[in-house]
């Protein structure tokens, strides 16, 4: 008998709607939950399905919350199944939570970060079952179609294909316009690599086609641009429905006259009027004045560099990641700090935001790392105050400060790696400020050039035809970095190289926790 149960609870599959059910009754919360890192030691989630593959951090808590997970991110057919395959080429069913946690086991008993999963087309009895039988796909509802050759990768339209990457004409354009939109029913920000803005009738109405919403709502919504990307749309790329002055035929006078603009608001932030008969203007406190005296503190609209206090990495200035946004400190033109966008900082005394010219102000995740985005944050983890010997603090007290890796995370005096009080004291610099104080170092001369006799000709033309050895970083220069990030789950070495070569290291030993953390911030996006 006992036999006979095994089999038969084996071979029962639970219908989508049934797994959903169970999940609402063991947990209400959210659908999609970040698992403790004490109680499983997987991190990452890499879900492999017609030939797509999408990585991600948050592991789900059950087998509901997986397939809803998977729903979001892929076009799935009406009947599927999901396969673990471990390190000996067995596969593992999975169709419920028990599954789940059996591929969780595996990894860790093998010491896997990453949970593997494959998504199969069903071909018969037993499959998991996404929805019920509906006639014909909605926009915003879970009906689906099999996809063919001529739908969309991107937004899974069914539209002529212009790259070989299996995207459509509007979705090469949303990528290479990748702006942020509004979501109508949670009224969070999102970037969307699809020209979203050709669908509102004007610039303050939202769209009728819907995108899913990563945000909160797990569901499709409408969609509209934010209003500080609206200048941010190719010229003559706006509907004529908004109104929109035709493009500048002058590329030159529309820059110097954007760059115009923002200096007055950069001036308007410093100097108010009082609104009395004179008109006198007010100047609004200035915390970085205030902190390091009127000599050496720059103006609101000339923008700030940070650089540590104690001048122990000299020259190197505070900067945010430009594809993963987390904060460090580095040389200029070293790993992301290679635009003054990217380190020049805005600091406001009434809200507290230290922000970049683009509007990504600064908070402090979940993991104590700094990031700038332009995503909403809760005020207590972006509301800083820069006291008077140059330390950055929120309302309950933590601190940023600058870890042994060169990141910059934020904790309590004393707590965690906020133990040295010289890596939490920061120096504010003007542009021209930070130049005479750290000088470019002066070009070599060049040397007089003088003919050179044929065989010296042909000796320097097979020089510069032979490749350079240290041009391009090699798998055996980052042996065991390749090795840790391979055993998670990450084999593209052409992908992997570049982003070792930027971030440093010793290429002979793993990554330390912090750079590995960061690596892994850019390689799930």
């Amino acid at each position: 008998l006992h036999y006979i149960s095994l089999l038969y609870h084996s071979s029962f599959t639970p219908t989508y709607q049934q797994a959903q059910h169970t999940e609402r009754e063991q947990n209400n919360k959210d659908y999609l939950v970040p698992r403790s890192p004490s109680m499983n030691s997987v991190k990452v989630l890499k879900v492999v399905y017609d030939g797509e593959v999408f990585r991600t951090r948050q592991v789900p808590q059950s087998f509901a919350s997986l397939c809803e997970y998977c729903n979001l991110r892929f076009e799935l057919p009406g009947e599927f199944s999901m396969v673990y395959t471990d390190d000996d080429d067995d596969t593992i069913m999975m169709s419920s939570d028990e599954d789940l946690n059996e591929a969780l086991r595996v990894c860790e008993d093998q010491a896997r970060a990453t949970l593997r999963v494959e998504i199969k087309r069903a071909r018969a009895s037993g499959a998991t079952t996404l929805c019920g039988s509906v006639p014909e796909p909605k926009p915003g509802s879970c009906a689906v179609t099999q996809k063919g050759p001529n739908h969309c990768a991107m937004c899974k339209q069914k539209k002529l294909i212009v790259q070989e990457d299996g995207l459509c004409a509007p979705c090469v354009l949303g990528r290479a316009h990748c702006l942020r939109y509004e979501c109508d029913k949670c009224q969070g920000i999102q970037k969307i690599p699809h020209p979203m803005w050709k669908y509102q009738p004007t610039q303050e109405e939202y769209g009728g086609p819907t995108w899913a919403c990563h945000q909160g709502c797990a569901a499709y919504t409408h969609w509209r641009i934010v209003a500080d990307d609206v200048m941010l749309i190719p010229s003559g790329m706006a509907p004529e429905s908004w109104g929109l002055p035709s493009p500048p035929a002058n590329k030159a006078a529309e820059e110097k006259s954007m760059e115009a603009e923002t200096q007055k608001e950069g001036a308007a932030a410093v100097m108010v009027g009082d609104g009395g008969d004179d008109d006198q203007e007010a100047k609004v406190s200035d915390p970085v004045s205030e902190a390091l005296g009127p000599d050496s503190a720059p103006s609101a609209a000339a923008g700030t560099y940070f650089v540590m206090k104690s001048g122990r990495y000299q020259g190197q200035t505070l900067y945010a990641n430009e594809r993963s946004h987390c904060l460090g400190v580095g040389c200029i033109g070293s790993f992301s700090n290679t635009s003054v966008g990217r380190r020049e900082w805005l600091f406001s005394a009434d809200s507290g935001l230290l922000s970049l010219r683009d509007g990504k102000t600064v908070y402090v995740h979940d993991d104590n790392y700094l990031y700038a985005d332009c995503e909403t944050r809760p005020e207590s983890t972006k509301a800083w105050t820069l006291n008077a010997d140059g330390v950055l603090s929120l309302a309950d007290g933590r601190q940023i400060y600058l870890d042994d890796e060169g990141w910059v995370q934020a904790a309590l005096p004393g707590g965690a790696g906020n133990t040295d009080p010289s890596m939490r004291e920061w120096k504010c610099l003007s542009q021209e400020q930070y130049e005479e104080e750290y000088p470019a170092p002066e070009a070599a001369p060049v040397p007089t050039a003088t003919a050179p006799t044929p065989e010296a000709a042909s000796v320097e033309l097979a020089s510069a035809q032979a490749p350079s050895p240290t041009t391009m970083p090699t798998a055996e220069m980052w042996a065991a970095p390749l090795q840790q990030l391979a055993e998670m789950g990450f084999y593209d070495q052409a992908e992997l190289l570049p982003l070792l070569e930027k971030h440093g290291g010793d290429g002979s030993n793993p990554l330390g926790e912090s750079t590995l953390q960061h690596v892994l911030a850019e390689l799930l996006g």
